[in-house]
């Protein structure tokens, strides 16, 4: 129902759908269905778009940095696949319309699920082995960036400002959305890997 306050049509209290969380919530995180072509986007994030590192014919394997760029607002693309480079051209892109993409043809026989390093991290993990340098140029190699629309590499975040510091972080795991509970998930079965992170920062 539509109210008119001074002219302006508007409407109180929004839109407040269920939430439907319980669909998902307790159902861990599985591998997806295999695929046999993937197109990973020379454009990911805000800032300088990555330049291929690759080229049509090259073997790629899992995890392999197959484009980047020196821009500082910039962060580079890897891998999720063993295959093949079909081409580098122009493909469709969720906010570009058309940019450049890199296609690749899996190794469907040589493809085995990865799943996270937990190993590694546990209560007792020491942050101070890391110097604030390594931390922010691990992220930079590691291609990381935020999940919202901007995809803001999350280097640029974590690098010291003397001329700004930094004395507050909050960690945002709210799940406004109907039905999502990635955020949840992850913070349930990889807790210590979230921690980690959170105290790297």
């Amino acid at each position: 129902m539509m109210l008119e306050t001074s002219g302006t049509c508007t409407f109180a209290g929004g839109s407040h759908p269920p939430d439907s969380k319980e669909f998902t919530a307790e159902r861990r995180i599985v591998q997806g269905p295999p695929v046999e072509v993937v197109t990973l986007m020379l454009s990911q994030h805000i800032g300088a778009p990555c330049q291929a590192l690759v080229k049509k014919g090259d073997v790629v394997q899992v995890g392999q940095k197959v484009a980047d760029n020196d821009g500082f607002v910039s962060a580079p693309v890897h891998s999720p696949v063993n295959g093949k480079v079909k081409e580098i051209a122009l493909q469709p892109h969720a906010a570009q319309g058309r940019a450049m993409g890199i296609v690749i043809e899996v190794d469907t026989e040589n493809n085995n699920p990865h799943e996270p390093v937990n190993d590694q991290f546990s209560e007792t993990f020491d942050v101070t082995q890391y110097e604030p340098s390594r931390i922010c140029e691990i992220s930079r190699q590691a291609g990381l960036v935020g999940m919202g629309g901007a995809g803001f590499p999350t280097r640029v975040k974590l690098e010291p400002n003397p001329q700004m510091p930094k004395d507050t972080m909050i960690i945002n795991a709210c799940e406004c959305e109907p039905y999502i509970t990635c955020d949840y998930r992850v913070m349930m079965e990889w807790t210590y890997q979230v921690l980690a992170g959170i105290r790297l920062a």
